[in-house]
């Protein structure tokens, strides 16, 4: 499966795209989970409807506006 997320902090942004790996929920993959929940949690970040994905990043792309928007990094 593909996957395409824009991250934006501002006016500065990237975009990454790639594939996702494994679906970390359902597997046997708890300890790992619990991690990535834990660091969640850790910055305030709400959980509740949050699934957790790993992905092989193969682009990523400039979105600040400017002469490098669209551009690979």
């Amino acid at each position: 499966m593909k996957i395409s997320i824009a991250i934006w902090k501002k006016i500065k942004g990237y975009q990454y795209k790639g594939k996702v790996i494994s679906d970390l929920e359902g597997k046997n993959n708890s300890e790992q989970v619990e991690q990535f929940k834990n660091i969640l949690l850790d910055n305030k970040v709400d959980i509740s409807a949050i699934d957790i994905v790993i992905c092989k990043i193969d682009f990523l792309y400039h979105l600040t506006p400017g002469k490098f928007a669209g551009k690979l990094v």
